[in-house]
């Protein structure tokens, strides 16, 4: 290594040299002349030199010092570059870290695959998917882990993911290392290399359960379609035995009206006729107790159609009046249990008042029975009633061909309530409704 000049002894010594030189001189021009001119010349020329290598000299010195500066100034900065440097670079790893964290934990798999479709970065969420290490996928090709029926499909998606140069999606399905299956949601898109070769960036997604809840939904659908085409039907057949019935209850109502009412009125008329001409207090009482008759037949009829009762005073007291009604016309006993009822909205009150008129008539007409027992009752917010009769009974469950079960039982499922038919041959028959009396909730 070449040794450097010490730019200041140098100096010093020049210093030293350019005094001895004026000792010299002084000496010299005191002691000598003419003779040593030689010699003086000499002298003269080395002091010459000697003052441009001290300006040399002192040139280089301040040349060096301000070097010096400059590279203290430089090394600072490069001192704080590197500082800079070496917190960039523990940011980076930092963050580096991080992402391979994120992208090792994420909730989905991501696979790197080459053009072949062989396997060639995996992250632990994926192997944890499949059922495998990460030894074991790197390398292989995917389609080993693609069902059979799934490989045209995934194909096809590698294709399109080169073609468009855009992410595709695809639902295949994959066969765990356990082999067990399940269902996958493939999104893709092709991606460059540092060597310029096309990759594929897949990521991967359990979609099993998401593909079991629209198979059930499925189902459901095409139960619900089903339950649906059975309902409409129902209500169509029962709308025609409706319009029928409708038809027959004015038959009815128009024979009682003809036949018993004008009967009644017929002969009233006769005897007002004839008392006109003769009058009698007799023919006049009859005629009275004939109109007597027709009105209370006119009422009937009116209690049949609209229980006025029931919105004047109530379920409860309509209920007792039908009921007393319906003993005196049939002779059939009829008990009344009832507990707390309290006020019930008009809507409810009609529905169980008819199904009760519904049951006493089907009672009268099929059962043949010698009493009946109504209970009404509130549960929680429930309306309930119960009609048993000690009858003959039937096989349970609904005739749907029957126009008065299948109302009943429209009735009670319009107001969100349910009814019930217990009936055994020989055992008597139960029809049991529950309707509710609060306001449906929007939640």
């Amino acid at each position: 290594m070449a040794h450097k000049p010490d730019y200041e002894e140098l100096l010093k010594k020049l210093a030293e040299a350019e005094e001895i030189i004026s000792a010299l001189r002084n000496q010299e021009l005191d002691a000598v002349v003419g003779t040593k001119s030689v010699l003086f010349i000499r002298l003269k020329e080395t002091e010459d030199q000697l003052k441009e290598q001290r300006k040399y000299l002192e040139d280089l010195l301040a040349e060096r010092t301000r070097l010096l500066e400059d590279l203290k100034i430089h090394q600072v900065e490069l001192e704080t570059q590197a500082e800079e440097l070496r917190r960039a670079q523990r940011e980076a790893q930092d963050l580096l870290d991080k992402y391979l964290d994120l992208y090792d934990h994420a909730p989905v798999g991501y696979l790197t695959l080459d053009k072949g479709g062989v396997i060639i970065e995996v992250n632990v969420t994926a192997t944890e998917m499949l059922s495998l290490d990460k030894k074991e996928l790197i390398h292989t090709p995917i389609t080993k882990l693609i069902s059979p029926d799934s490989q045209n499909e995934f194909h096809f998606h590698m294709n399109r993911v080169f073609e468009t140069g855009t992410t595709q999606t695809s639902e295949i399905r994959i066969r765990k290392g356990n082999g067990l299956t399940f269902h996958a949601k493939l999104q893709s898109m092709a991606v460059s290399s540092g060597d310029r070769t096309k990759n594929v960036r897949t990521s991967l997604s359990d979609i099993t359960g998401r593909k079991k809840a629209e198979e059930e939904l499925h189902q459901y659908r095409e139960h619900l379609e089903e339950i649906v085409a059975r309902r409409t039907r129902e209500l169509r057949e029962l709308s025609h035995r409706l319009v029928d019935a409708q038809e027959k209850e004015r038959t009815t109502i128009g024979n009682e009206l003809h036949d018993e009412i004008g009967q009644y009125l017929t002969y009233c008329t006769l005897l007002i006729d004839r008392a006109s001409r003769k009058p009698d207090p007799e023919v006049l009482a009859q005629a009275k107790a004939s109109v007597q008759d027709a009105m209370s037949l006119i009422r009937d009829l009116s209690s049949m159609l609209s229980p006025r009762l029931l919105k004047s005073a109530g379920l409860l007291t309509a209920v007792e009046s039908l009921l007393s009604e319906y003993t005196r016309r049939t002779g059939i006993k009829v008990d009344l249990d009832h507990s707390g009822i309290g006020e019930v909205p008009e809507d409810a009150g009609l529905a169980i008042y008819r199904i009760i008129q519904e049951s006493l008539t089907n009672v009268a007409r099929h059962a043949q029975a010698s009493e009946v027992k109504v209970s009404l009752s509130r549960q929680n917010d429930d309306l309930c009633l119960e009609v048993a009769d000690n009858g003959i009974g039937f096989e349970s469950g609904f005739d749907r061909k029957s126009t008065g079960l299948t109302g009943m039982r429209e009735r009670a499922v319009a107001l969100r309530g349910e009814l019930t038919i217990d009936s055994r041959k020989g055992q008597g028959t139960r029809v049991i409704a529950a309707i509710p009396l609060s306001e449906p909730s929007n939640v």
